[in-house]
């Protein structure tokens, strides 16, 4: 007899052939993506235990976007703010009284007021340009939004120019609103760029 017995060693069972992953139902033509992609991670889409759909890769890169955008819109808001309370205490720093004339009477414009306006022109701004995003989409919203931001700009300027009571304090109150302009007409529409 040869050494070798025909014996046969035990085998483990084969495991189950896994189930087909989750499929979305078909795309329309505008997403981009192919008809049927699976959804969930990889090794879900192997093992076949996703249970439920999760997101499209392609809306989880949108919502990501959309995400950064916000961020890089906040900073852009935050940093308007920051650059005009620093005008404001530079102005203070040197000895300016940042005031204004309100009818007949002269009213101090101190570190709130200046951030209120600033913020409040910052969410202003950005609302604009998002309705801007969401009502021209095949048209640029872009131009329209910063025509219109330089526009509201120079209608803003007439205040300051006819509230100033004395030239540093009419020019103090210029800066406060062309410097949050400087940052704001910008950056909130190139962060959609990115």
């Amino acid at each position: 007899m040869s050494s070798h017995s025909s014996q046969k060693t035990p085998h483990a069972p084969k495991p189950a052939k896994p189930a087909k992953p989750a499929e979305w139902p078909e795309s329309s033509p505008e997403s981009g993506e192919s008809p049927g992609a699976p959804v969930g991670t990889a090794t879900e889409a192997a093992t076949g235990t996703a249970t439920t759909p999760t997101t499209r890769p392609g809306v989880v890169a949108i919502a990501a976007t959309a995400g950064r955008r916000r961020v890089r819109r906040a900073l852009a808001v935050g940093g308007a703010v920051a650059a005009s309370l620093g005008v404001w205490a530079a102005a203070v720093a040197v000895g300016v009284e940042v005031e204004a004339l309100q009818g007949n009477t002269v009213q101090p414009v101190g570190p709130v007021p200046v951030a209120v306006a600033s913020l409040a022109a910052g969410l202003a701004g950005w609302a604009l340009l998002a309705v801007l995003e969401r009502t021209m989409k095949r048209r640029n919203p872009y131009r329209l939004w910063t025509a219109t931001a330089a526009a509201v700009l120079l209608l803003s300027l007439v205040g300051p120019l006819t509230s100033g009571t004395a030239p540093a304090t009419t020019w103090t109150l210029v800066l406060l609103h062309t410097t949050p302009a400087a940052i704001l007409i910008p950056l909130l529409p190139r962060a959609a760029c990115r």
